[in-house]
């Protein structure tokens, strides 16, 4: 694959996040939860202005962890 766009699973095997165009950056969103009691996250910004590097094959920006409440620097690639 040339970029991170699609729909991926988490590291947790709980949830899956879309990672689409969002203007001229990438974004992600939950698309998918495996637990019912996570359902409120389906839908949720998590990863956003993830912007092109290295060639465009990489990208970087931010993610949000839900359980610690914070935002991290995340960087993208297929």
């Amino acid at each position: 694959a040339d970029s991170p766009q699609g729909i991926w699973l988490d590291h947790t095997g709980r949830g899956a996040i879309e990672i689409k165009p969002c203007a001229d950056k990438l974004c992600g969103h939950v698309v998918w939860v495996k637990s019912t009691s996570d359902t409120k996250g389906c839908g949720r910004q998590i990863i956003g202005d993830a912007a092109a590097t290295g060639g465009g094959r990489v990208h970087t920006g931010w993610i949000y962890s839900p359980e610690k409440r914070k935002r991290y620097n995340v960087e993208l690639s297929p």
